[in-house]
């Protein structure tokens, strides 16, 4: 997780050292929020990374972006994470009497520390993942709540609800 930190923290100097948001508009534009929106998904990253200060970190420098930049994209493109991933966890829909999450810890190939791998145990590394997103937009609430609502709102409401 140190590698996360030291990255997001370089991130976050180069954005936030400057007093006008010209750099987390072209960072936004040259599609550099994408591949830091994804850290808390990445297959290696630990399952403890929500509760870790790389994660805060990278909450940290989102809101950073989201401030300087007024730009609703860091949003939608965290939503656009959890949607994806939510689908991943469509195989615990269906009605059953098993728990998945410990027959996948039970199928494991290695059955001491099964966690430590994505390929062994996706599900639990995409509920850990949803934990992730959930901390960055406890932390996004923080400085623009409204901007969310109306974001939410419109991503997941479809036709039905007119937001301006």
């Amino acid at each position: 997780m140190e590698y996360v930190y030291n990255v997001v923290k370089f991130i976050d100097a180069i954005l936030s050292n400057n007093a006008t948001d010209d750099h987390c508009k072209e960072f936004v534009k040259q599609g550099g929020l994408e591949p830091l929106i994804r850290i808390p998904s990445l297959p290696n990253i630990v399952i403890q990374f929500a509760s870790s200060r790389a994660c805060m970190d990278v909450a940290i420098t989102l809101k950073d972006i989201l401030t300087l930049s007024q730009d609703g994209t860091v949003i939608v493109q965290c939503f656009n994470q959890i949607d994806l991933l939510i689908k991943q966890l469509e195989p615990m829909y269906s009605p059953s009497n098993e728990s998945f999450l410990i027959t996948e810890l039970a199928r494991s190939p290695t059955p001491t520390q099964p966690y430590n791998s994505a390929r062994t145990t996706p599900l639990l590394h995409t509920i850990t993942a949803l934990e992730s997103y959930t901390t960055l937009l406890i932390s996004l609430c923080k400085v623009g709540q409204v901007r969310i609502l109306v974001v939410g709102l419109r991503n997941h409401s479809g036709e039905l609800l007119y937001c301006p």
